[in-house]
């Protein structure tokens, strides 16, 4: 599959401070591709460079093919992006905020091409309406039909979920679906929200303190087949009772009253079942999959 955008050994200081310390990530073309870590893990530097905001220290930034460096405008005329929020003008209609958008982007719209774009983001019926009007997530909406103006290949979306009801995230996740099944965009998302990535994206970065963790297929990262399973008892275990467990060997952590096994998901039975017979009183079994698990 065509790589989209490749970045390698990407680094950038601000003052005393490393954000960026060799970040990678491979992005190929049809991706919903979720660009996951915690806050402060150098997610919003990482677009920065590769949107051309910013320049990394040292690094190589290759997008469609070709060095971002050499080729910025031809490659930033092909990428549509929301960066944290819109920019909307609250008393224009969502007709006429396009319209102004188009021409920032040097594109002269007829009215058809504009409704088309918000058609793309189910919004058609309240062109006329004042944007301020709107909720958050209708706004989103609109800023992804900016983001489209130009019809670019990748669209780059961070934190596009920030502030949503769990309607208006609902409503973002149907429209960057259907950018990617109908309209086949490249679609790089950021987030810190790994139930968000879990439902939208197809592959994924993990990162921390600014390099990449892990990154591969969401399937694969968030199988069943690797769970962290914890469990909480009243009194603390002896080791002689533990040593029966059938899954003992699987252990990561056993300290105050605080146990913590790798699992599979259709082993979790087997295992309250052990402590049932073993009358070990629990207070809670909690099993995820989190970012924690990955730094």
């Amino acid at each position: 599959m065509e790589p989209i955008i490749e970045v390698k050994d990407l680094y950038k200081k601000f003052g005393q401070f490393n954000v960026l310390n060799g970040m990678e990530l491979t992005v190929h073309k049809g991706d919903v591709y979720g660009f996951l870590g915690p806050n402060g893990a150098g997610k919003s530097t990482t677009i920065r460079c590769m949107l051309s905001l910013i320049k990394p220290d040292r690094g190589q930034i290759r997008i469609f093919g070709k060095e971002l460096e050499n080729h910025r405008s031809e490659i930033l005329s092909n990428i549509g992006c929301i960066i944290e929020k819109p920019d909307l003008y609250n008393e224009l209609s969502a007709e006429k905020n396009l319209e102004v958008s188009g021409l920032m982007y040097g594109l002269n719209l007829t009215k058809k091409e504009i409704h088309e774009k918000i058609d793309m983001v189910g919004l058609l019926g309240a062109e006329q309406k004042k944007v301020g009007t709107f909720s958050q997530g209708m706004k989103q909406r609109i800023g992804l039909a900016q983001s489209l103006l130009h019809n670019p290949d990748l669209i780059v979306l961070d934190e596009p979920a920030t502030g949503l009801d769990p309607q208006g995230i609902i409503d973002i996740r149907i429209m960057i679906k259907k950018l990617q099944t109908e309209f086949k965009k490249t679609i790089f998302l950021s987030s810190h929200d790994l139930s968000e990535i879990e439902q939208i994206a197809n592959k994924m970065v993990i990162v921390n303190n600014g390099k990449a963790l892990v990154e591969g297929l969401v399937a694969d990262l968030l199988s069943d087949n690797d769970l962290r399973v914890e469990i909480e008892t009243q009194d603390v275990v002896s080791p002689d009772v533990w040593s029966q467990c059938p899954f003992y060997e699987n252990r990561i952590h056993f300290e105050d009253r605080l146990y913590v096994f790798n699992l599979r998901k259709d082993q979790i039975p087997i295992l309250q079942n052990f402590l049932h017979q073993a009358s070990i009183a629990v207070f809670a079994i909690r099993y995820k999959k989190s970012l924690e698990d990955f730094s």
